[in-house]
């Protein structure tokens, strides 16, 4: 017997409604294709149905007893959700690099273990590593950091 208020059947239910509703409009809207000649359908389903198996398995693998969920940590939620709102907002206005800076930024202090220092390396680190990866590998067209607000 599944407990439906364990943590891990809300999540393989979640992927499983997110599968559904994935395959479903890309089987509605987009073309397949074939794996010689894929269409634009093609991948959004390939998701979809790995989406699908995991939340199957998920939903195996959950225990009857366990024991009752951990309160919210809002702090995280909050931070971690504010984090790809904050690269959006400020990419274009002030370069690739400062807003890198401050969505990793925000991501590291949702965490109330992080040391200082150890939240300095993670940003510096995901910093050099999305630059080399997105402006040098595969050279997106923004600027490291935009002109007009330098001295």
């Amino acid at each position: 017997m599944i407990d439906w208020k364990s943590r891990d059947a809300v999540s393989g239910l979640m992927f499983l409604a997110i599968a559904i509703y994935v395959s479903v409009s890309t089987l509605v809207g987009l073309d397949i294709g074939s794996l010689d000649q894929m269409g634009p359908g093609f991948f959004p389903l390939a998701l979809g149905v790995i989406l699908g198996v995991i939340g199957v398995v998920v939903l195996a693998s959950v225990k009857p007893d366990e024991d009752e969920m951990p309160p919210v940590n809002w702090r995280a939620v909050c931070l971690i959700g504010a984090a790809p709102v904050a690269f959006g907002l400020t990419v274009r206005s002030l370069g690739l690099v400062p807003a890198l800076i401050v969505s990793v930024a925000l991501a590291t202090l949702s965490s109330s273990s992080i040391r200082p220092l150890n939240a300095v390396l993670v940003i510096v680190g995901v910093t050099v590593f999305c630059v080399v990866l997105f402006k040098f590998g595969i050279r997106v067209p923004y600027d490291l950091i935009n002109r007009r607000f330098l001295p």
